[in-house]
Parts: structure tokens; sequence; C-alpha cells
């Protein structure tokens, strides 16, 4: 059994023969590009979009707060690359947590 939270994401490695190694992923990140984390977020009325400087989006989608002037955009913190975090207390109301998945 493996659990994780955030991008810790676990692998099997082992070796092959010729000295070559094998690996194959154990558990998945916990990123808003994932389906049922950016429900989540979403249905606890975060928004997640990445970073935009002049016009151009900078880097991967982050989740943010709404802006309370401003429905459905953005509003600032706690602006993660990931829906899963051990101490981010700040994004909690928009469902940001740190409950491990279990592989």
């Amino acid at each position: 059994m493996v659990a994780n939270v955030g991008d810790s994401r676990a692998f099997l490695c082992r070796s092959a023969p010729g000295g070559k190694i094998m690996w194959s992923p154990l558990s998945h990140d916990h990123s808003p590009s994932r389906e049922d984390e950016c429900a989540r977020i979403e249905s606890n009325g975060g928004i997640i979009t990445p970073i935009v400087i002049d016009g151009e989006q900078i880097g991967p989608p982050r989740i943010w707060r709404q802006d309370p002037a401003r429905p459905g955009e953005a509003g600032g913190g706690p602006g993660l690359c990931m829906t899963r975090s051990f101490g981010a207390l700040e994004g909690a109301e928009i469902g940001l947590h740190c409950e491990p998945e279990m592989c």
C-alpha cells in the first residue's frame, strides 16, 4: 500500500536484464490538471488558472481564491500547482487539504 500527498509520486523500480532499470508509478500527483482534483477545488469556489503576465500564461495551472470584487477571476493565494499539500492551511476553504490518497 502506498499513500501520497501533493506532487510526491511513488515509483517501484527494479533491475532488468542488461543493466536497465524498470519503473512503474504507484501513485499519481495531485494537480489541478486531474479531473477529480479540479472538480473538488471548483466546487469549493476555487479558480484554476496559470499565472498571467502581460497576457501570457506562465507555468502550469494553479489554484486560487476567487476575487470577491470580480467573481470568476483569480483573487489571490494560495497559487499552488498542487491540490493537496501538508501545512497549506491558506487554501482550506477552496478544497486544498492534506488527506493522502491510498493506492
